[in-house]
């Protein structure tokens, strides 16, 4: 961390909704730069809904051309199934990573990606590069959680691919859990409120009592990309105060500092 930045965000609440094993990083980045970061997880990582599906997926594994990862989740959950049954990621199987976090959680498992987008962090970018645009004969699996946007697998298809989704993990509300907000919540007077993923923002909302939804609502907002903006305004929150270009802590960072630069916020006594 650039110690020129500490402080900028000056004492700020800043509510985290990262998955509870993913929230160190940046509650670090937050906290070093000033901030006062509370965790709220809306998801948890559980393991693949269909063990079996997976498991068969995996016993093919050397007969595909590529393998695609979509999630730094992706890769610990693949590469844990494959540890359970005592086996290695093939060396000589193709990798491709969407996003940096994905390439970063590859190459630390000594796998680093053969392929990553120039720029952006979503499918379309992955489907951009050149290398893919004529997939005539090839095989690929699309390492994922469970669900998802269909266009990556569709897009490679309608190039020639023959595609294969392995679901190794799925994304669960947490239960028994609700937001509080208001004095004496612990939640009070958040300044920002920062989410990463649209099934982590669906669930915030719906981890909200309704009474006190109009609360949440007027809470700036802190996104990691423009789709998440996008369901934002549809759920009906009023202040998406922050677009980052990408899900990362890093950019999440970069463009929060920006946005407290910007207003120039007074903090909480």
């Amino acid at each position: 961390m650039d110690t020129s930045i500490e402080n900028n965000l000056a004492a700020l609440k800043i509510l985290v909704t990262r998955p509870q094993h993913q929230a160190d990083n940046f509650c670090h980045l937050l906290a070093t730069a000033g901030a006062r970061p509370e965790r709220f997880a809306t998801l948890e990582i559980h393991g693949p809904a269909d063990k079996h599906r997976v498991n068969a997926l995996l016993d093919q594994l050397d007969s595909y051309d590529l393998a695609i990862f979509i999630s730094p989740n992706a890769v610990i959950a693949a590469l844990t199934l494959l540890r359970a049954r005592g086996e290695n990621f093939p060396q000589a199987l193709a990798r491709a990573a969407i996003g940096p976090a994905t390439a970063a959680a590859l190459r630390e498992s000594g796998l680093p990606a053969s392929l990553i987008a120039a720029s952006g962090a979503d499918s379309e970018s992955l489907l951009a590069e050149p290398t893919l645009q004529d997939m005539h004969g090839l095989r690929v699996i699309i390492f994922r959680g469970r669900g998802g946007r269909a266009l990556l697998g569709d897009m490679l298809r309608e190039r020639g691919a023959t595609t294969d989704y392995a679901e190794v993990y799925q994304r669960v509300s947490p239960q028994n859990k609700t937001l509080q907000l208001g004095p004496g919540s612990g939640h009070e007077d958040l300044d920002l409120i920062t989410v990463t993923s649209a099934e982590g923002l669906q669930n915030l909302y719906d981890m909200t009592d309704a009474a006190l939804r109009p609360l949440l609502l007027d809470i700036p907002l802190a996104v990691g990309g423009q789709r998440i903006a996008a369901a934002a305004r549809q759920l009906g929150f009023n202040k998406i105060a922050v677009v980052a270009e990408k899900p990362t802590d890093e950019a999440m960072l970069t463009a929060i500092l920006a946005w407290a630069k910007r207003v120039e916020k007074t903090p909480h006594e």
